[in-house]
């Protein structure tokens, strides 16, 4: 990763990480090589077990079979998220934003959409009910892993997360 301002000036980025993006900066190490700063966002090293379990869970419910449509995507993110909507912080319905949901999914082939992400990236992180195997091994590679980052790092927690404390 390298930025340049319009004087061609070298400057390393700030790496913002939410949930899976998270992850992903500390297991790829950029914090250490490229980064000014961290942001990560619900995801830290100690997370809750239940929280983990119940979204593991429901990311992977439909890894193989994918939505026939957008509308299909929007209606599981509802039913997993009540509060799911167009982005507004009030608590009344609203119809969703099925131009939100374009960056995360991908239409394959046969015509029906998937998660953008690989489903194998979570195995290690899965038995076969679909539960965290072993949080504390996870909380013990992923400290290892937040003790590489030497530059500034701000810890986000949303208010509803039921994965960190």
């Amino acid at each position: 990763l390298h930025m340049t301002n319009s004087h061609g000036i070298y400057r390393k980025p700030i790496l913002v990480g939410a949930s899976l993006g998270g992850l992903s900066i500390l297991h790829s190490n950029l914090a250490k090589r490229s980064a000014s700063a961290v942001v990560l966002v619900d995801i830290a090293p100690k997370m809750e077990k239940e929280g983990v379990g119940r979204i593991t869970s429901w990311m992977t419910s439909t890894a193989e079979t994918g939505f026939a449509t957008m509308e299909e995507a929007a209606a599981a993110v509802q039913k997993y998220n009540p509060r799911a909507k167009s982005g507004d912080k009030d608590t009344e319905a609203k119809p969703f934003n099925l131009e939100s949901l374009k960056k995360n999914l991908r239409k394959r082939d046969n015509g029906r959409f998937y998660w953008h992400w690989d489903p194998n990236f979570l195995a290690p992180y899965l038995e076969n009910e679909g539960y965290v195997a072993d949080l504390k091994e996870h909380e013990r590679k992923t400290n290892e892993m937040a003790k590489e980052i030497e530059c500034p790092c701000l810890l986000v927690r949303g208010s509803k997360t039921d994965v960190l404390s």
